[in-house]
């Protein structure tokens, strides 16, 4: 939600630049970086980059479409990109459950370089994107959702309690899956 935000205010070509440069971050402490302190510093910066692509991409395809008129594509647009991503998520680690297994650290190192370089390439398809114009107030549209949101937990108080209780739930199950997980203890 946050990059949602920063997409609609700083525009989506900027937010796509940010998640790229958090992406280049990461495979320079993945490359460089030894422990736990770093492995988490690396998987942090790899969560903020998937954050400003998650949703942005997407959006960008929209108002693409719409900027040219061809709205009527805009499904088969985005099921094009997710189908193109889910084909790499599918092979991907097949292959490198084959691929890594054996790996010296000079190997690995390589193959993190690689991914270093491919991602320094993305910079420049990012620079070459054209943002198309917002055809709607995205603020305006925003506020009025979280004004019917609070309006309703207004109308119906129970609604937020059963909200709550879901939240609090997921966040005390993820804590003790957290604490007792076998890689963090």
């Amino acid at each position: 939600i946050p990059s949602s935000y920063l997409a609609d205010n700083w525009g989506r070509k900027k937010t796509l630049l940010l998640g790229v440069v958090f992406a280049i971050l990461q495979w320079f402490i993945f490359f460089f970086g030894y422990g736990f302190f770093w492995m988490s510093l690396g998987a942090a910066c790899f969560g903020l980059f998937h954050a400003c692509f998650s949703g942005t991409d997407s959006a960008l395809i929209y108002d693409t479409d719409k900027e040219l008129g061809e709205e009527k594509r805009t499904l088969r647009s985005l099921g094009s990109y997710e189908s193109a991503q889910y084909v790499l998520k599918i092979g991907a680690p097949l292959i490198a459950s084959v691929i890594a297994k054996d790996l010296l650290d000079w190997q690995f190192h390589t193959l993190i370089a690689i991914d270093l370089v491919l991602s320094l390439i993305a910079v420049l398809f990012v620079f070459r994107l054209t943002e198309p114009d917002h055809k709607m107030d995205v603020h305006q549209m925003e506020a009025g959702i979280m004004h019917d949101a609070w309006k309703m937990f207004r109308r119906n108080p129970y609604l937020f309690r059963v909200m709550m209780n879901k939240e609090l739930v997921f966040l005390g199950s993820l804590t003790l899956y957290l604490s007792f997980h076998a890689f963090l203890v």
